[in-house]
């Protein structure tokens, strides 16, 4: 491998905001010039955390907003952050910029019940706080789908969104029964009968649902660097985007949806073989799951957890070392 140079600098910090996601992707060019991508923010109540990091560690820096998708403990925080912090950008799929027909909230009266409508309409207003925010700072709104081509290039770095395709998007969002596997229930037997079979939890190839799957996936590549940002995002969505840029021995994964079982299975651990793995989880049973941890070491990751480590975030960097920060253990490895 050829010798990195001093000045491409990143830095990955992931915030210990319990149940839910907030990741800070900072990017520097040859002449020190800041960029951050603030990716997600947790539930409502970690706002005040989230924008301490933003003034802490990123005042200086250029700002992307990015919305992975609209769940209460990615997306609650960030019309807060925005007007605290400013944005110069929001990246954000929103499905009724393409249905000036309304069909989708049509289509919901009759392909989700009640409960599931009312997560709908809820996941709607959060969009709504988040880009009214974004306007009120002269945020520039963009949707973006996943492509082969860098949506920025900063000094040695590209950013890439590799999910959703836009052709998944259309068909969760605009085909007749599309929306019916937008929300979907664990069978609550699942596990027990999987463990009973002798079978692995993690490869019963049954995938998360349709709203996880539309999650804004981000590839951050450089020298020495290799960075998978994925979100909820569930195996038919990373499948995908390993079909648009090569996924391979990637220096960092964002575990997604806190280490739930439905999203990775062996195949695409295997696959992805990340030398470190951040997992942004509150600690219970099912996040992250001990067999998803378990397959990830295995695989030969070393594996950080915001529910293990004890500490206010986890930070992956190259050349862009803070002052106070120290290394921490990663999680003991699991028989």
């Amino acid at each position: 491998m050829p010798p990195i140079p001093a000045l491409a600098k990143i830095g990955v910090e992931m915030i210990n905001v319990g149940k839910g996601d907030a990741i800070l992707v900072e990017l520097r060019d040859q002449q020190n010039n800041g960029i951050t991508f603030v990716v997600d923010g947790g539930c409502a109540e970690q706002a005040a955390n989230v924008i301490s990091f933003l003034q802490t560690h990123h005042a200086s820096n250029r700002k992307v907003f990015v919305s992975t998708h609209s769940d209460n403990d990615h997306i609650a925080t960030m019309a807060d952050a925005i007007r605290a912090v400013g944005a110069t950008d929001l990246i954000l799929n929103d499905p009724r910029d393409f249905d000036p027909q309304g069909t989708v909230l049509t289509r919901a009266r009759t392909e989700l019940d009640a409960d599931k409508r009312d997560l709908l309409t809820s996941a709607f207003e959060r969009i709504d706080e988040v880009r009214n925010a974004a306007t009120a700072v002269g945020a520039r709104h963009q949707a973006i789908f996943a492509s082969a081509n860098p949506i920025l290039t900063w000094g040695s770095w590209n950013v890439y969104i590799v999910g959703p395709t836009s052709a998944h998007f259309n068909e969760v969002w605009y085909t007749v029964g599309g929306l019916s596997g937008l929300y979907v229930d664990d069978d609550p037997n699942a596990v027990a009968n999987l463990v009973s079979a002798g079978r692995s939890i993690i490869d019963d190839g049954v995938d998360t649902s349709g709203m996880n799957n539309q999650s804004i996936m981000l590839l951050i590549e450089g020298p020495g660097q290799k960075v998978l940002l994925t979100g909820d995002a569930g195996m038919r969505a990373i499948r995908e985007a390993s079909a648009i840029k090569d996924l391979r021995s990637l220096s960092l994964l964002d575990v997604p949806h806190h280490g739930s079982r439905r999203n990775v299975d062996s195949e695409i651990i295997d696959f992805l073989k990340p030398a470190v793995s951040f997992i942004s989880s509150p600690g219970n049973d099912k996040h992250p799951r001990r067999a998803v941890v378990r397959k990830l070491q295995k695989a030969g990751s070393r594996v950080y957890s915001t529910c293990r480590t004890g500490t206010t975030s986890i930070y992956h960097h190259q050349n862009l070392l803070r002052a106070g920060y120290s290394p921490i253990a990663p999680w003991e490895l699991i028989p």
